[in-house]
């Protein structure tokens, strides 16, 4: 009789344990349909009451600092995502979205410092050197953005972003410009048509049209 009672015991304290973290799940489910619809003020106290059934939820801390960002309410956003960093399991989105917030008042000095931590626990984090660079451009430091984007390309080749940044304004850090030839060339490519559905061959080609108009335009023309 005892087994059987402690066998009930375990199973019923079991099945509690599913369905708090069911709970947390469903509202983290329910604040991301609430972002997606704009309505921040329910998404935060959605995850603010799954944050008292989970106040180490290192995932979870991470999205209510985003909500907060999103809320436009960058004090919270930050007080919470310091502590969604600090957890021994926190990932590139952690500091990612801290970082949103700094850069969001201007705090690029703790933003940066930030950064230099988390690529310490991420060397190989193209995420975080994508955001590190952009922090560096948005506090007029060129030259050392580009240096972090390139990083980024080394040591994580899969994530675009550092390409983009490393050459949208390659030009303004002292790279030569060729003469111009005096001759014109029209190169035609396609645009988005915002009235059609758009796929993946539309994107390559526009990327491809803009890209050789780049080249062309590098070489005088």
């Amino acid at each position: 009789m005892k087994y059987v009672l402690f066998s009930l015991m375990v199973c019923f304290f079991a099945a509690d344990i599913t369905a708090q973290t069911l709970t947390v799940n469903q509202l983290q489910e329910n604040a991301q349909q609430y972002m997606q619809q704009g309505d921040y003020e329910k998404a935060v106290a959605s995850l603010q009451k799954a944050r008292q059934q989970a106040p180490l939820n290192m995932g979870l801390l991470t999205n209510l600092s985003f909500a907060y960002f999103l809320q436009r309410d960058f004090s919270k956003a930050i007080e919470t995502g310091k502590v969604a960093i600090a957890m021994d399991d926190a990932d590139q989105k952690a500091f990612q979205v801290l970082g949103l917030s700094y850069k969001s008042i201007a705090s690029y000095k703790e933003a940066n410092k930030m950064y230099k931590a988390a690529l310490k626990k991420f060397p190989n984090g193209g995420v975080i050197y994508n955001e590190y660079g952009e922090s560096l451009a948005l506090d007029k430091n060129l030259k050392e953005a580009i240096i972090q984007w390139e990083k980024g390309i080394q040591q994580d080749p899969n994530y675009s972003g550092n390409y983009f940044n490393a050459v949208k304004d390659v030009s303004s850090i002292g790279f030569k410009k060729e003469k111009s030839s005096g001759k014109t060339i029209m190169l035609e490519y396609s645009s988005p048509n915002t009235n059609k559905p758009l796929h993946l061959g539309h994107i390559r080609n526009n990327l491809l049209g803009y890209s050789v108009a780049q080249i062309l335009k590098a070489n005088g023309h």
